[in-house]
């Protein structure tokens, strides 16, 4: 608070504006600050100002705290640019080896002798594409969630509940599936098995340990944001936040 305000709030007034201003967040309370000494200056030259201005003064230091955000909240949208970061960094590690997939895909299903009616699709392209969208999504959810957006809150739980099913799917995959979906046919000789393990064995031994560790972390913290936006604090600022 500027010098200048505590100039112009003098004896027991200022003192109770000061007290009323310091419940509020740190960076509102020079622009509050300001919107009430105008308001004080404005009932000083009422009809029984000095009364007025006490009873102005004391509904704010008395009043209702303001609504700020719990720490639930601050944590839950860190914990969703994490989320972000998580994304980008998944889609960097597949596409590092998406070559490799792509290759070890075809030599597997060589020499079957129908390789034209297999369709062998690699989630490279539609997992930049996914991995791309939830990036954008998680960032403008985390911002949302900040400001106690509701409608924010429940595309969280709907986004989240996509991302716990995809996630512990993964997880449970026997073999921690190294980003490959076979579509369509698998000609006589070739099972799908085959072919992972194929694939496996001609990536790297840190491809598959990265995607399920990524996996992991994405899975815990999109559970842990769900959680936090759930609690009662955090309940309490989101109605607060649509009242306002």
């Amino acid at each position: 608070m500027s010098a200048r305000v505590h100039r112009r709030t003098h004896g027991l007034v200022g003192i109770l504006q000061r007290a009323a201003v310091r419940r509020w967040p740190a960076h509102l309370r020079d622009e509050q600050s300001r919107e009430w000494t105008a308001e004080l200056e404005t009932l000083r030259g009422q009809h029984r100002g000095g009364i007025r201005r006490l009873r102005f003064v004391l509904s704010l230091a008395l009043g209702p705290a303001p609504w700020t955000r719990p720490a639930g909240v601050t944590v839950a949208v860190r914990l969703l640019y994490l989320l972000a970061a998580v994304q980008v960094v998944g889609l960097v590690v597949q596409l590092s080896q998406a070559g490799t997939i792509v290759d070890a895909t075809a030599a597997a299903y060589w020499g079957t002798g129908d390789e034209e009616s297999v369709s062998i699709i690699v989630t490279t392209t539609v997992g930049a594409v996914l991995a791309g969208l939830f990036t954008i999504a998680y960032l403008v959810l985390a911002v949302l969630n900040g400001r106690g957006n509701v409608k924010a809150r429940a595309a969280i739980r709907a986004l989240g509940g996509i991302g716990v099913c995809c996630g512990a799917f993964t997880l449970v995959d026997s073999g921690f599936r190294a980003g490959l979906i076979v579509w369509g046919e698998t000609p006589e000789g070739t099972d799908a098995l085959t072919v992972q393990r194929h694939v496996t064995a001609a990536l790297p031994s840190w491809y598959v340990p990265s995607v399920a560790i990524l996996g992991l972390i994405g899975l815990l913290t999109v559970v842990s944001v769900i959680i936090l936006l759930a609690l009662p604090p955090s309940n309490e600022f989101f109605r607060a936040a649509t009242a306002g």
